[in-house]
């Protein structure tokens, strides 16, 4: 940012208005191991990295944090046992970061129980002075829908000879693309 004072013979000086332009924040990159899109299940592990590139001309204290997602439990590295998370969830990393190297940071959590049919979402926050602080692209990871069948009288409820009983099976194509699917049922004996 720059502001100029400005000093007119026989006038008084002012001070003009200040004109901010944001330094290229570098090449920043969010990934997740199981690709951004793909479908985990409850139990799965899920690798988050971020990797960021100083592409200013000089060092750059640069600070990375990002928050457990919800739905998942932060999984301890062994050969990282700093890198662990704080009472809200959120991790952080700062280094100093010369011209045109880059940083890289990681962690793994497991997809709870109990998550079906939701998605896991993520994204850091990357900050350095003189620099606007920013978000990473944000990745997602829908998790799988348990199958459902149902029947009409309810599961377990002893039913009558001559009873109509009505068998529904439901299935949510939880994925981006378009699928082809085929739903195959027997009917049960004694009906």
């Amino acid at each position: 940012q720059n502001t100029a004072r400005i000093a007119p013979e026989n006038l008084p000086s002012f001070t003009t208005n200040t004109v901010k332009n944001p330094v290229d924040p570098g090449d920043i990159r969010k990934t997740v191991d199981v690709g951004d899109g793909t479908v985990v299940d409850e139990g799965d592990r899920v690798t988050y990295s971020v990797k960021y590139v100083n592409t200013t001309d000089a060092p750059l204290d640069v600070t990375i944090t990002d928050t457990i997602p919800e739905g998942t439990t932060f999984i301890e590295d062994p050969d990282d046992p700093l890198n662990t998370p704080d009472p809200t969830g959120t991790l952080t990393w700062a280094q100093t970061i010369q011209p045109k190297k880059m940083m890289e940071v990681r962690f793994t959590v497991r997809v709870n129980t109990g998550t079906a049919g939701t998605t896991i979402v993520n994204k850091a926050r990357i900050s350095a002075p003189g620099i606007t602080a920013f978000d990473t692209n944000e990745v997602r990871n829908p998790v799988r829908p348990a199958e459902q069948k149902e029947v009409s009288v309810g599961n377990g409820t002893v039913v009558n000879v001559g009873e109509e009983i009505t068998y529904t099976v439901s299935y949510v194509n939880d994925t981006a693309a378009v699928q082809s699917v085929r739903i195959t049922d027997q009917v049960p004996l004694q009906t």
